[in-house]
Protein backbone atom coordinates (compact mmCIF):
# COMPACT_ATOMS: atom_id res chain seq x y z
CA UNK A 1 0.00 0.00 0.00
CA UNK A 2 0.96 3.39 -0.91
CA UNK A 3 0.12 6.07 0.75
CA UNK A 4 1.42 9.93 -0.04
CA UNK A 5 2.56 12.23 2.99
CA UNK A 6 0.34 15.48 2.69
CA UNK A 7 1.06 19.25 2.63
CA UNK A 8 -0.67 22.30 2.16
CA UNK A 9 -0.43 23.53 -1.02
CA UNK A 10 -1.53 27.08 0.18
CA UNK A 11 -4.00 27.30 3.27
CA UNK A 12 -5.98 25.31 4.98
CA UNK A 13 -9.69 26.83 4.75
CA UNK A 14 -13.19 26.91 6.33
CA UNK A 15 -15.76 24.41 5.31
CA UNK A 16 -17.09 24.84 1.43
CA UNK A 17 -20.62 25.04 1.07
CA UNK A 18 -21.67 24.57 -2.79
CA UNK A 19 -18.57 22.38 -3.76
CA UNK A 20 -18.85 20.86 -7.44
CA UNK A 21 -16.98 18.65 -9.57
CA UNK A 22 -15.58 19.39 -12.91
CA UNK A 23 -15.29 16.74 -15.93
CA UNK A 24 -13.19 18.30 -17.19
CA UNK A 25 -10.28 19.43 -14.94
CA UNK A 26 -10.82 15.06 -14.51
CA UNK A 27 -9.89 14.53 -17.37
CA UNK A 28 -7.28 16.67 -18.00
CA UNK A 29 -6.16 15.53 -14.48
CA UNK A 30 -5.76 11.74 -15.32
CA UNK A 31 -4.20 13.09 -18.70
CA UNK A 32 -1.30 15.03 -17.34
CA UNK A 33 -0.76 12.35 -14.99
CA UNK A 34 -0.31 9.68 -17.86
CA UNK A 35 2.05 11.97 -19.48
CA UNK A 36 3.90 12.33 -16.29
CA UNK A 37 3.87 8.34 -16.07
CA UNK A 38 5.59 8.15 -19.77
CA UNK A 39 8.22 10.57 -19.16
CA UNK A 40 8.99 8.32 -15.94
CA UNK A 41 9.29 5.15 -18.27
CA UNK A 42 5.46 3.91 -17.05
CA UNK A 43 2.38 2.98 -19.14
CA UNK A 44 -0.82 4.85 -18.62
CA UNK A 45 -3.50 3.92 -15.94
CA UNK A 46 -7.41 2.76 -16.71
CA UNK A 47 -9.83 5.00 -15.81
CA UNK A 48 -11.79 2.76 -12.59
CA UNK A 49 -15.30 4.03 -12.09
CA UNK A 50 -14.95 2.70 -8.66
CA UNK A 51 -11.79 4.15 -7.86
CA UNK A 52 -12.86 7.66 -9.21
CA UNK A 53 -15.97 7.38 -6.75
CA UNK A 54 -13.49 6.74 -4.20
CA UNK A 55 -11.64 10.04 -5.04
CA UNK A 56 -14.88 12.12 -5.41
CA UNK A 57 -15.66 10.66 -1.93
CA UNK A 58 -12.35 12.14 -0.57
CA UNK A 59 -12.02 15.32 -2.85
CA UNK A 60 -15.39 15.98 -1.54
CA UNK A 61 -14.88 15.50 2.41
CA UNK A 62 -11.47 17.43 1.88
CA UNK A 63 -13.21 20.42 0.16
CA UNK A 64 -16.47 20.12 2.29
CA UNK A 65 -15.12 19.41 6.08
CA UNK A 66 -11.39 20.94 5.49
CA UNK A 67 -9.65 17.40 6.09
CA UNK A 68 -5.69 17.93 4.89
CA UNK A 69 -5.03 14.20 5.30
CA UNK A 70 -5.46 10.68 4.16
CA UNK A 71 -7.87 9.94 6.59
CA UNK A 72 -11.43 11.21 6.22
CA UNK A 73 -13.60 13.39 8.22
CA UNK A 74 -15.39 10.19 9.27
CA UNK A 75 -11.87 8.26 9.98
CA UNK A 76 -11.81 6.28 7.13
CA UNK A 77 -8.95 5.12 5.28
CA UNK A 78 -8.00 4.97 1.72
CA UNK A 79 -8.22 1.20 1.87
CA UNK A 80 -11.77 1.57 3.40
CA UNK A 81 -12.93 4.59 0.77
CA UNK A 82 -11.87 2.04 -2.21
CA UNK A 83 -13.20 -0.84 -0.72
CA UNK A 84 -16.88 0.93 -0.16
CA UNK A 85 -16.56 1.70 -3.60
CA UNK A 86 -16.23 -1.44 -4.43
CA UNK A 87 -12.90 -2.00 -5.34
CA UNK A 88 -12.56 -4.97 -3.65
CA UNK A 89 -9.59 -7.30 -5.77
CA UNK A 90 -6.90 -5.50 -5.35
CA UNK A 91 -3.58 -6.50 -4.65
CA UNK A 92 -1.59 -2.98 -4.22
CA UNK A 93 -3.27 0.83 -3.88
CA UNK A 94 -1.94 3.92 -3.16
CA UNK A 95 -3.72 7.72 -2.78
CA UNK A 96 -2.57 11.45 -3.81
CA UNK A 97 -4.33 14.37 -2.79
CA UNK A 98 -4.03 18.27 -3.31
CA UNK A 99 -6.12 20.96 -2.09
CA UNK A 100 -5.31 24.73 -2.58
CA UNK A 101 -6.92 28.24 -2.20
CA UNK A 102 -6.11 30.34 -5.55
CA UNK A 103 -4.87 27.81 -7.80
CA UNK A 104 -6.97 28.57 -11.50
CA UNK A 105 -5.46 25.32 -13.25
CA UNK A 106 -5.63 22.36 -10.50
CA UNK A 107 -5.06 20.01 -12.56
CA UNK A 108 -1.43 21.02 -13.78
CA UNK A 109 -0.86 22.40 -10.19
CA UNK A 110 -1.58 19.24 -8.95
CA UNK A 111 0.57 17.26 -10.68
CA UNK A 112 3.54 19.73 -10.20
CA UNK A 113 3.10 20.13 -6.76
CA UNK A 114 2.90 15.76 -6.32
CA UNK A 115 5.87 14.85 -8.63
CA UNK A 116 8.03 17.61 -6.08
CA UNK A 117 6.69 15.56 -2.95
CA UNK A 118 8.18 12.15 -2.69
CA UNK A 119 5.56 10.34 -1.05
CA UNK A 120 2.96 11.36 -3.72
CA UNK A 121 5.70 10.71 -6.52
CA UNK A 122 5.94 7.35 -6.02
CA UNK A 123 2.49 6.74 -6.10
CA UNK A 124 2.35 8.14 -9.93
CA UNK A 125 5.76 6.45 -10.80
CA UNK A 126 4.41 3.34 -9.41
CA UNK A 127 4.76 1.39 -12.85
CA UNK A 128 3.02 -1.51 -11.05
CA UNK A 129 -0.28 0.24 -10.76
CA UNK A 130 -2.59 -0.24 -13.65
CA UNK A 131 -5.79 1.38 -12.46
CA UNK A 132 -6.84 5.11 -11.28
CA UNK A 133 -9.22 7.22 -10.56
CA UNK A 134 -9.39 11.00 -9.96
CA UNK A 135 -11.30 14.10 -8.94
CA UNK A 136 -11.23 17.66 -8.67
CA UNK A 137 -14.03 19.70 -6.85
CA UNK A 138 -14.16 23.17 -6.43
CA UNK A 139 -15.86 25.66 -4.73
CA UNK A 140 -14.83 29.26 -5.63
CA UNK A 141 -11.41 29.82 -5.10
CA UNK A 142 -11.10 26.50 -3.38
CA UNK A 143 -9.77 23.18 -4.90
CA UNK A 144 -9.60 19.83 -3.84
CA UNK A 145 -8.07 17.67 -5.96
CA UNK A 146 -7.43 13.34 -5.56
CA UNK A 147 -5.95 10.33 -7.23
CA UNK A 148 -6.78 6.79 -6.52
CA UNK A 149 -4.14 4.04 -8.30
CA UNK A 150 -4.81 0.45 -7.89
CA UNK A 151 -3.54 -2.87 -9.50
CA UNK A 152 -5.72 -5.64 -9.53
Amino acid sequence: MLVAACAAATTVFAPALTAHADGADDGALLNQINATRAANGCGPVAANPQLTAAAARQANDMLANGVVSHVGSDGSSVGQRIVDAGYTSYSDFGEIIFWSTGVGAVPAAAVNWWMNSPGHRAVIVDCSMTEAGVAVVRNGARAAAVGEFGRQ
